[in-house]
């Protein structure tokens, strides 16, 4: 059997509860059915999380957490070092090959993004950078759908433009469970869900999100993507919205 190396043990962030509003930063945006957020507030904690494990990593001291590529497991939370030359907690999603060098793929769990990367440049994630909770939190917008059946490249460009590194008041329709990711989380039995408050792996909002940097309007992303005639008004429920989860006050995480 291969020699695998326990991996802690990440937190998922609390959800916000359905019908109020949350305010997020927009880390990531592929297209307006797959986006990720993190929770306003937060960002004091990251940065310092982010400088600790950069000292950390870049010192001689990080030597003995290299890890051989038979020792990292799909499910399991590492530090990557990026392409920007810092270091990210990661949840590795697949190996690809078993050769010394090969590729690891999977997600950067603060942020919502995927990275490609080879062993050499995965280490060992230490329990005192695994206390803060993974503050990437993957969504949609609300109401809408393409008007085709898939968005197009230029919608997903504006889209992009639109919200991607910004700041939104957005208004939470719904919690969805996405049955097209893999819940192969080591850390949550899928039965946690969002009705516990807790974000899973497959957790997806359904979100409004709210352009209030103009000082006498609020833009909707939503209707200006409509009337720009890149997106058409999803009527009646979508089938995104048939998996809706609701949370009660009463159970929502504090």
């Amino acid at each position: 059997a291969p020699v695998t190396v326990d991996t802690p043990i990440l937190s998922p962030p609390d959800l916000p509860s359905v019908c109020s509003m949350f305010d997020v930063y927009v880390t990531y945006a592929a297209n307006p059915d797959n986006f990720a957020v993190q929770a306003c507030g937060n960002y004091s904690e990251l940065e310092k999380l982010r400088r600790d494990m950069q000292s950390y990593y870049d010192s001689d001291e990080s030597k003995e957490d290299t890890l051989q590529l038979k020792q990292i497991v799909v499910g399991g939370y590492y530090a990557a070092l990026h392409t920007d030359d810092y270091w990210y907690r990661v949840r590795v999603s697949s190996i690809m090959g078993e050769n010394k060098g090969d590729l690891i793929c999977g997600k950067f769990v603060d942020f919502g993004d995927c990275f490609v990367s080879s062993s050499d440049r995965v280490k060992k994630l230490l329990p005192r950078f695994a206390v803060l909770p993974y503050q990437s939190i993957r969504a949609a917008i609300s109401g809408i759908c393409p008007i085709n059946k898939d968005w197009m490249p230029e919608d997903t460009c504006r889209f992009r433009d639109l919200v991607q590194d910004k700041e939104f008041v957005t208004y939470v329709a719904g919690v969805a469970l996405d049955p097209s990711i893999n819940q192969d989380q080591p850390t949550l039995a899928p039965s946690l869900s969002s009705v516990s408050g807790k974000a899973t792996v497959n957790t997806r909002l359904l979100l409004r999100l709210i352009d209030t940097s103009e000082k006498d309007k609020d833009v909707y992303i939503d209707q200006l993507m409509i009337k720009e005639g890149r997106a058409r008004s999803a009527s009646g429920s979508s089938g995104d919205d048939a998996a809706l989860l609701i949370t009660n006050d009463s159970e929502k995480s504090k």
